[in-house]
């Protein structure tokens, strides 16, 4: 059972980053298997800890993108990655210790995400196909 569905409405028609999206998305929802099927807590952990590395990983190569067409927005889009980050590690210290409410979680990220991808992605994207019309 997914807990987050990939759809269109999700597309930034930004080829790579549409593919690190559902890659993120499938680890994430890898993570809300283990944690829904009450699996051992290592291994929700490891889980976890792949979907929050794969995360960093995709704001990196994201960050790279944007700077490729000197996205004025970069620097607020950027910290939004940092608060994110920042908010993984600590529900990664909860699950570590067994103190993780596993809804909060799960809301959090679908919020995140949802809002994320639909509002300031989408923002990048765009200003990136208004850009390559214009110097096409």
């Amino acid at each position: 059972m997914s807990f987050f569905e990939w759809a269109p409405k999700y597309e930034l028609h930004v080829d790579d980053m549409d593919g690190e999206h559902r890659v993120l998305i499938a680890k994430m929802n890898r993570t809300y298997e283990l944690v829904a099927a009450g699996a051992p807590v290592p291994e929700q952990l490891q889980a976890f800890d792949d979907f929050i590395d794969y995360t960093a990983g995709h704001f990196r190569d994201e960050e790279k993108y944007m700077r490729s067409f000197a996205y004025p927005h970069l620097d607020m889009h950027c910290a939004s990655h940092r608060a994110l980050v920042e908010s993984l590690q600590g529900f990664r210290k909860e699950m570590a210790g067994g103190a993780l409410a596993d809804k909060k979680l799960f809301e959090f990220l679908a919020r995140w995400l949802t809002g994320h991808i639909l509002g300031v992605d989408m923002r990048y994207a765009k200003f990136a196909q208004e850009r390559a019309l214009r110097t096409s």
